[in-house]
């Protein structure tokens, strides 16, 4: 039974992003379109693109955590860590700009660069594959 088509309106409702967004994804194939009609399936494939970026990174107590490789920027927020001898840092969160540059997985080099607004430290978790063997960090 075909999926009935629904509006541009209805479909940005699902999806969680503006109708223009969806529009423009529809043009450049991001999200690909039977007969060039909205439908509730999707509309439901333009949410998960739209949610994309939450999959890439995220935090895990009080460092940063890279769950999947390609090249990306995010902006982040880390809760600083104390210091050693027992300073604490800050107690105001950190942003941190993250940027991921590979080729992964063509090859197994990932290069990120993290530029926190300000000196601090935090722990950084990194997602490594059961399937990579002999991964190195």
């Amino acid at each position: 039974m075909p999926e009935s088509e629904i509006s541009l309106s209805e479909a940005a409702r699902i999806a969680g992003v503006p109708a223009s967004t969806l529009k423009r994804w529809a043009e450049t194939r991001v999200v690909p379109l039977k007969g060039g009609r909205w439908t509730r399936a999707a509309a439901a494939q333009a949410r998960v693109v739209a949610r994309m970026p939450t999959f890439l990174y995220g935090r895990s107590g009080q460092g940063l955590a890279v769950n999947l490789f390609c090249d990306s920027e995010v902006l982040l927020e880390v809760d600083p860590a104390p210091r050693a001898g027992g300073q604490g840092e800050n107690s105001s969160a950190v942003s941190v700009q993250i940027r991921q540059k590979t080729s992964y997985p063509s090859d197994g080099r990932v290069e990120l660069t993290l530029e926190p607004e300000q000196p601090c430290r935090f722990p950084l978790y990194l997602r490594i594959p059961s399937w990579a063997k002999g991964t190195e960090v």
